[in-house]
């Protein structure tokens, strides 16, 4: 049976990984979080629910918050990629959120395939916020920021520049993704079922029910699993 999966990211997560194995997800999962993958070698098949893309070197991944998705392997085992996670929190330090969410508005989920020297300046700025990835100030943190908008800036432009195929938006049912949006915004404070299921105007069987056979889990499991 097909599930939805929370996959809990911090305000901002970087890395590179090669891996040499046919590893693929077991399940779609979205994060809370932008998403921006780029692959630097192999290829991959990229599921956004029922659309399959198949990407290959130079091609770069953008994920919105709550967009589902999964990668699984696709012809060759060896491959190599980036990953960012990042909120719009990661750019506060740097700008106001009305400018942050401005910016983060030229963002949308889709495969952007830009010119071999776009694709050089993407790998640069990622090594570079690799390279300089400890953060121990406050002026640490300000810097990375600053490396990130200008990532993003980036983006936005090969967005207008390149080919993106943009896949259709999330089949959750609308009521669904509200229960989610209600829950990973509030998990925090002491959410009961009774205010889930008045939430999303469903007795409490019924919200139990739904929500098992989209998450795989049961509500009180993906509360436990976000509070980890």
């Amino acid at each position: 049976m097909d599930y939805y999966a929370y996959a809990k990211t911090e305000g901002f997560e970087l890395d590179k990984v090669r891996r040499t194995d046919n590893i693929g997800m077991d399940c779609h999962h979205y994060h809370d979080t932008y998403e921006v993958m780029v692959m630097e070698e192999g290829t991959r098949s990229v599921i956004f629910n029922n659309v399959v893309e198949n990407v290959a070197k130079g091609d770069i991944i953008v994920f919105t918050p709550y967009v589902l998705h999964l990668t699984r392997p696709y012809e060759e085992t060896v491959y190599c990629r980036y990953c960012l996670n990042f909120s719009p929190d990661a750019l506060t330090g740097i700008m106001l959120p009305a400018d942050a969410k401005k910016l983060l508005n030229g963002l949308s989920t889709g495969i952007i395939r830009a010119s071999e020297s776009n694709i050089g300046f993407v790998k640069a700025m990622l090594n570079n916020m690799l390279e300089n990835g400890e953060v121990k100030t406050t002026l640490d943190e300000a810097m990375r920021a600053v490396r990130l908008a200008s990532f993003i800036e980036l983006l936005t432009k090969l967005t207008g520049r390149g080919s993106q195929r943009k896949p259709p938006d999330i089949t959750c049912s609308e009521r669904f993704m509200h229960i989610l949006n209600y829950v990973n915004s509030n998990y925090t404070k002491p959410i009961t079922l009774d205010a889930a299921a008045r939430e999303a105007h469903l007795s409490k069987t019924h919200f139990c029910r739904m929500f098992k056979k989209e998450t795989g889990m049961t509500f009180m499991e993906h509360l436990t699993d976000l509070r980890i």
